[in-house]
């Protein structure tokens, strides 16, 4: 007996209604709590918004394995009398075949959707690539690319190997302390990596009601530039500089007809005040508080505890609700 057959429709239903559920649980919280989250340094905040992208996708994909958890081991043979209900037992409930083709459908749908979207924007990162490759050469004294371009530009492009374009006309008509805010800048994009984390944000939050997506997605944004400005003032010494140099490459891109791609970020993206603020700004910034590492040693498994004794109550509970649902 194929023992993921009789599972498969259980655990579809249940991943729907998981996952329909916790982006509502998100769409209610994220707004009571992003106050708290913007609160963090841009360092500890990036790791908390990528987290939160998280939510829908790994809470629904965790309840769902709990919830299947039950019928798993009583068809392995695993389980004693306890789960005499079984789920199998029960075709009006999981094996209503309208329910699972328009669930499928949806799902599908869906699917074939993210996933277009996705490589759309693999598609526009690679001609983006390849247009900059042709239209600049390297600069080994500043270690990055330069661009053969009038219009005012400095990003970073890439997943797995970013590399860093300026624009000579940057080059040229920026004095050097500002031209140095903005490699350093640019680097710290390097560094850290910003372009693949914000490519799995976007991926990630997909099942994230589509205006909190666009607010975390935004914040996220906000974070990583913030977090690259306060490395560029480390690097210069002077955060007013760098304050200067967005002010001054702000009314250059304004002029500037520029569209950023999926792991592309740009030097003057995202919104400018907040930034410039953050810069400006001589009270410390609330870091938290962080619980050392031995009381996570103790909580983790205590998780998992819980999670394991929760199993059978969440598999009824999933039962009912899908019960409701098949009426």
């Amino acid at each position: 007996m194929n023992l993921g057959l009789p599972m498969l429709p259980f655990a579809v239903l249940a991943a729907a209604v998981f996952a329909v559920s916790s982006a509502m649980l998100c769409a209610i919280a994220y707004p009571l709590l992003r106050r708290i989250v913007l609160g963090l340094d841009s360092t500890r905040r990036t790791r908390v918004l990528v987290v939160w992208s998280m939510v829908p996708l790994g809470l629904s994909g965790l309840l769902t394995l709990l919830g299947v958890l039950p019928l798993g081991l009583s068809l392995m043979g695993c389980m004693g009398e306890g789960h005499t209900h079984f789920c199998v037992a029960h075709p009006h409930l999981i094996l209503d075949e309208r329910l699972l083709w328009a669930v499928y459908l949806v799902l599908a749908l869906l699917m074939v959707s993210a996933l277009g979207t996705q490589l759309y924007g693999w598609w526009r990162t690679r001609c983006l690539l390849n247009s900059l490759a042709t239209v600049s050469h390297y600069d080994r004294q500043r270690g990055l690319r330069v661009m053969d371009c009038a219009a005012p530009l400095a990003l970073t492009a890439g997943l797995s190997r970013p590399i860093v374009y300026i624009s000579s006309s940057l080059v040229t008509a920026l004095p050097s302390d500002m031209l140095r805010v903005i490699v350093a800048h640019e680097r710290a994009h390097v560094r850290r990596r910003d372009g693949l984390i914000q490519f799995v944000a976007h991926l990630a939050s997909l099942l994230h009601c589509p205006w909190v997506r666009r607010r975390l997605l935004a914040d996220l944004s906000l974070a990583c530039e913030q977090a690259c400005d306060q490395e560029a003032a480390r690097v210069v010494g002077d955060p007013l500089r760098v304050a200067e140099t967005l002010v001054a490459l702000a009314r250059g891109f304004t002029s500037a007809k520029w569209v950023p791609a999926v792991g592309a970020l740009s030097f003057g993206s995202g919104d400018l005040v907040p930034r410039i603020e953050a810069l400006l700004s001589t009270a410390p910034t609330p870091h938290g508080v962080s619980l050392p590492r031995q009381v996570w040693g103790v909580l983790f498994p205590l998780f998992l505890s819980a999670a394991g004794y929760a199993a059978e109550p969440l598999h009824r509970s999933v039962e009912a609700l899908l019960g409701l649902l098949s009426w």
